[in-house]
């Protein structure tokens, strides 16, 4: 049954965001295709290293740069 689904804290928050209307479905698969293409060994966790070298190269996108949703 739906109602035996347990969440996570971070599964929570984005169904919050979204019910509060601070984030969209089109923003969500921005970040988790952001994620992808961090995770390059494709095991669903990314390093704070992997995040900060992105982040320093420019690789996130600009809208997410000045905080913008859509």
């Amino acid at each position: 049954s739906a109602f035996a689904h347990c969440f996570r804290k971070s599964e929570f928050v984005v169904y919050k965001l979204k019910e509060m209307g601070k984030i969209s479905d089109k923003d969500i698969k921005m970040i988790v295709e952001q994620f992808q293409r961090l995770d390059s060994g494709n095991c669903g966790k990314i390093t704070l290293s992997d995040l900060l070298q992105s982040h320093h190269l420019g690789h996130e996108p600009r809208d997410m740069k000045r905080g913008k949703n859509s």
